[in-house]
């Protein structure tokens, strides 16, 4: 953040009964006396979790909640007052958990009106289909879309991990796929037409 201190979310505790955290680190690598805990009880086996801050210092974190559910929140800037939480849930029962590797904001949202990006992927339990998954959230009221890829279609479970925009339309992801083996791939969509993605 502008202060110069680092935050990593974490999940502590046995499997099917995880907490998720955060942690601030200061700039010099001095850890807190004690993690800020987000949410207590995760039921789901596997799940991840990412953390971004913005210019004004709020603090945005994703997590997985729930088998196929992630949530995604908005802090102030000290962790004491919620400004939002979103959650999503993967359609069909053959969604067997929903995670989020990834999270950018637009460089419009410090002014109040920008956005927040969550990539992830979706773990089919023996599906087929689409498993990578792009959400948006407006920064001032958490009102989202979802954006999907276009291709290629994978085999098995496959997962973006990493997004990062140019300006504040072109989005870029990359991530995994698998169509025959496991393969490293890069996606591009705009943010304007609500990530539609053009290339891949």
């Amino acid at each position: 953040d502008a202060s110069g201190s680092v935050w990593v979310a974490i999940n502590t505790g046995a499997v099917a009964n995880r907490n998720v955290e955060l942690i601030q680190f200061s700039s010099i690598g001095v850890a807190p006396t004690s993690a800020t805990p987000i949410e207590n009880g995760v039921t789901a086996n596997v799940g991840s979790q990412t953390v971004a801050v913005d210019g004004s210092g709020d603090v945005y974190v994703a997590w997985t909640s729930g088998t196929g559910t992630i949530r995604v929140r908005r802090y102030n800037s000290n962790l004491t007052t919620t400004q939002w939480t979103q959650s999503f849930s993967s359609a069909g029962a053959a969604a067997a958990r929903l995670e989020a590797h990834g999270m950018v904001l637009d460089s419009l949202a410090a002014a109040g009106n920008g956005n927040v990006i969550v990539v992830g992927g979706i773990d089919f339990a023996g599906g087929t289909g689409f498993g990578h998954f792009m959400q948006r959230l407006r920064k001032s009221d958490g009102s989202t879309w979802l954006g999907v890829p276009t291709a290629p279609v994978d085999v098995a479970d496959a997962y973006w991990y990493g997004v990062a925009l140019l300006g504040n339309d072109d989005i870029y992801s990359t991530g995994d796929r698998t169509v025959g083996s496991v393969d490293a791939w890069t996606a591009h969509a705009l943010e304007s037409t609500f990530g539609a993605q053009d290339w891949a």
